[in-house]
């Protein structure tokens, strides 16, 4: 049901097809949910985090797997600036995705994993998609492997 209601509709966005292509080519593919918004007030601001955090997650991601990895970045913040996440790996790759919401579910449901922090928005593409999913609770935790989950609805 819920894969129903949050399918895509057939137009599709050079954007969407673009990332489609990359996670298709990709050996690991990576969802990061960077949740902005109502993040900053909601729990008095405590996973709201900088664009200088998320690149901390995103080099323990490349940590947990030691291989070239591809990023896709979801947010409800209009600006996303790649260079904020201080990058520099050859074996990390960043797109970003600029479409609705739904364009977003389709596409973090075929990732490999998804990551963000507590979120029914990230449970959900788990859920859809049955895509392992990892919530950042403290960015000084360790990722590990098995602390990703798979949304049982």
């Amino acid at each position: 049901f819920y894969k129903n209601v949050f399918s895509i509709p057939n137009q599709y966005s050079r954007n969407y097809n673009d990332i489609k292509q990359k996670i298709s080519n990709s050996k690991i593919s990576i969802g990061l949910h960077i949740r902005r918004g109502d993040y900053i007030e909601w729990e008095k601001g405590r996973y709201y985090y900088s664009d200088g955090e998320y690149g901390i997650i995103i080099k323990k991601i490349y940590d947990l797997f030691k291989t070239k990895i591809l990023v896709i970045i979801f947010s409800n913040d209009c600006i996303i600036t790649i260079n904020d996440f201080n990058i520099l790996n050859d074996d990390i790759e960043i797109a970003v995705s600029k479409d609705e919401y739904y364009f977003d579910y389709a596409l973090m449901s075929v990732c490999n994993y998804i990551v963000g922090p507590p979120s029914t928005f990230t449970l959900w593409a788990s859920y859809i998609g049955s895509v392992n999913c990892f919530q950042i609770y403290d960015i000084a935790k360790p990722i590990e492997l098995q602390d990703f989950f798979i949304c049982p609805g």
